[in-house]
């Protein structure tokens, strides 16, 4: 597929946008790098983003036909962590939390959170570079995804906002410290 300067310029002009890229005049484009500072800022606004969404999808009266495909995710992302596949793993593990924020069928929350997902990913991604050889996932991400659903579907508002709390907090102080070595 070929397409035109116009067309690179304007993807990149995008993800420049979403802060995946930083466009450097007459130098190019090059992966953003975010500092500790911004890192905390997407993750704390994750948590604040997804309890509400989590409070918000506790009172649908379809829930549990709603969340049946999310199960199903569920069950690929424990698949690629067992398997050591680190890119199906995070790009599953994201898509977790983007899927919960598309089920209120709300177009700005769902971008919203799709964006701060990608921002995620990249976080992971530069924090802990890939590497050649399969290495074992240390992640429970998937039995807590399950958690969190189940914690749905019992009705129990309370404790499954902390889950996800635990959940996001956790994934900040690991990626916190792997940002300060």
């Amino acid at each position: 597929m070929v397409c035109s300067r116009n067309t690179v310029r304007g993807a990149l002009s995008l993800l420049a946008h979403d802060k995946i890229v930083d466009l450097q005049p007459n130098r190019g484009a090059f992966v953003h790098v975010p500092d500790l500072k911004e890192m905390k800022d997407v993750f704390n606004t994750r948590i604040e983003m997804e309890s509400m969404i989590l409070s918000v999808l506790i009172d649908m009266p379809d829930l549990e036909t709603r969340l049946k495909p999310l199960y199903a995710m569920i069950e690929q992302e424990g698949a690629a962590s067992e398997s050591g596949d680190r890119v199906g793993w995070n790009r599953l593990s994201n898509a977790f939390h983007v899927e919960l924020a598309r089920l209120l069928d709300n177009d700005v929350l769902f971008e919203i959170m799709n964006t701060l997902c990608a921002r995620s990913s990249l976080i992971v991604a530069v924090s802990d570079p890939l590497r050649k050889e399969k290495r074992n996932i240390d992640s429970n991400s998937h039995h807590e995804h399950r958690e969190i659903l189940d914690l749905l579907l019992a009705g129990k508002r309370n404790r499954v906002t902390k889950v996800m709390r635990r959940h996001l907090g956790a994934c900040m102080e690991r990626l916190e410290q792997k940002l300060e070595m």
